[in-house]
C-alpha cells in the first residue's frame, strides 16, 4: 500500500510526530501502520551519537514525538491506546505502538504551536524568569511532580560556569564533534536535497566559524590546529552570550531513571518547548550539560573521556540540584536556555524528510 493509501487520520498523526526534535535533526524513526496499530521503529545508524549512550537521548526524542501525535491526536477526536517496548527489543522491532481509537476530546492549545517550534541558537533578546514561567503556565505545562521542570536565572554563577565548562567536550572528545558534524548541511542546495541535518544558517556561529567546522569534518586532525587556534575559546565566548542573553535556563529531572523516565521526560521537555513557542519566546536545548550527567550516574558516560572531564559530569546532580532546587535524589536529564527573540529566519530552519521516506503499510 502506498502512502496515500493510508487513512488521513493516520498521515495527520505521522506528520505531526516528525515536527518532533531528534538529536542533530537525525529523524530516526519509522512508522509502519497495519491498518489497526501504528508501530514506531528506530534506526540505530541514523541515530549513532556520542550522547545516545544507552539509547537515552532517541529515547527522549521518543517522548517528544509521542506528546507531538498525541496533540494532534486531540484534534482528530481520538484517542492513543499505547503500549512502550523502548529500546533493547530486537532490530527492526517497535518501540512504541499507538492504537488510535474514536474519543471525544478538546484540541490542546500547544497543537497550534507544532508548526514553529524550532531551535534557536542565536543570541535571544533577554527577559526574564517571569516571563518564562508566564509561558509555561499560559500553555498548562506542568511543573510540580515526576519528570521535574525547574527554572533559574541565567546569571546564576555557579551554574553558567558548568554548563560553559562542559562545552570543552565538543574540542576535547574526538567522537563527540565527529557525530554532530556528520549532520552539518553546509550548503543551502544540500539542506533542501537531504531535508534532515542542521542547516549551517542555525549552528550559532559567524559564517567563518562555520566554515571553520567544514574543514575539520573534511580533515579530523584539524580539530588538534582548532584548539590550538582558539577554537574553544570563541565556541565558550559564543556559549556565554547566549547564555547571558537568556530569559531562563530550564532543567528536567528524574527521580526514577530508566526508559519510561526518559519517555516521560520528552513528553515534557516537548510540552515546555511548545510553551515557549506559543508565547513567542525562542528555545535551545542544551543537551551536553544535563545528558552527560544522566550518563554518568547511569554508568554509560564513555570511559575514554578525560579523566577531568568525567569528574566534572559527576558532580553534576549535586551542582544542579542546588541550582535548580530539585529533590535530593533527582537526576539531571536534560536542559535548555529560553528568551524572547525575532522569529527565526525560514531557510535557518531546519527541514523533515517526505511522508513517502518514514511512512509505510503492510
Amino acid at each position: 500500500m502506498s502512502v496515500r493509501g493510508i487513512p488521513a487520520e493516520v498521515r495527520r498523526l505521522v506528520e505531526a510526530g516528525m515536527t518532533a526534535p531528534t538529536g542533530e535533526n537525525c529523524q530516526p524513526f519509522r512508522f509502519v501502520w497495519d491498518g489497526r496499530v501504528l508501530a514506531v521503529t528506530h534506526d540505530p545508524a541514523r541515530a549513532r551519537h556520542r550522547l545516545d549512550a544507552g539509547d537515552h537521548a532517541s529515547l527522549i526524542a521518543l517522548g517528544c514525538m509521542w506528546e507531538a501525535m498525541d496533540l494532534e491526536a486531540s484534534a482528530l477526536d481520538l484517542g492513543l491506546i499505547a503500549t512502550l517496548a523502548g529500546s533493547g527489543v530486537s532490530p527492526g522491532k517497535p518501540w512504541l505502538t499507538l492504537e488510535p481509537t474514536p474519543a471525544t476530546r478538546t484540541a490542546d492549545p500547544l497543537r497550534a504551536a507544532l508548526p514553529i517550534r524550532t531551535t534557536d541558537r542565536r543570541p535571544f533578546q533577554g527577559g526574564t524568569l517571569e516571563d518564562a514561567r508566564d509561558a509555561l503556565s499560559a500553555g498548562g505545562v506542568k511543573r510540580e511532580g515526576e519528570p521535574y521542570l525547574r527554572l533559574a536565572e541565567p546569571d546564576d554563577p555557579a551554574l553558567r560556569a558548568f554548563v560553559l565548562a562542559s562545552d570543552a567536550v565538543l574540542w576535547r572528545d574526538p567522537w563527540t564533534i565527529r557525530d554532530a558534524l556528520r549532520w552539518v548541511r553546509y550548503t543551502d542546495a544540500e539542506v533542501r536535497r537531504t531535508r534532515d541535518g542542521l542547516s549551517w544558517r542555525n549552528l550559532g556561529y559567524p559564517p567563518v566559524a562555520s566554515l571553520a567546522t567544514a574543514l575539520v569534518r573534511r580533515l579530523p586532525p584539524l580539530l588538534a590546529l582548532g584548539r590550538l587556534a582558539g577554537g574553544p575559546l570563541e565556541t565558550r565566548r559564543l556559549l556565554a552570550r547566549q547564555l547571558r542573553s537568556s530569559a531562563a535556563i530550564g532543567c528536567i529531572a528524574l527521580r526514577t531513571p530508566g526508559q519510561a523516565g526518559l519517555v516521560a521526560a520528552g513528553r515534557r521537555a516537548m510540552r515546555a518547548w511548545l510553551a515557549f513557542a506559543r508565547a513567542g519566546m525562542a528555545f535551545q536545548p542544551l543537551s551536553l550539560p544535563s545528558l552527560c550527567v544522566y550518563n554518568s550516574v547511569t554508568g554509560v558516560l564513555p570511559r575514554d573521556l578525560p579523566a577531568d572531564l568525567r569528574a566534572h559530569f559527576a558532580s553534576g546532580p549535586a551542582l544542579l540540584g542546588r541550582a535548580f532546587d530539585l529533590p535530593a535524589d533527582a537526576v539531571p536529564v536534560w536542559m535548555f536556555r529560553a528568551g524572547h527573540n525575532g522569529p527565526l529566519p525560514h531557510e535557518a530552519r531546519s527541514l523533515r524528510l517526505p511522508l513517502e521516506d518514514v511512512l509505510s503499510a503492510t
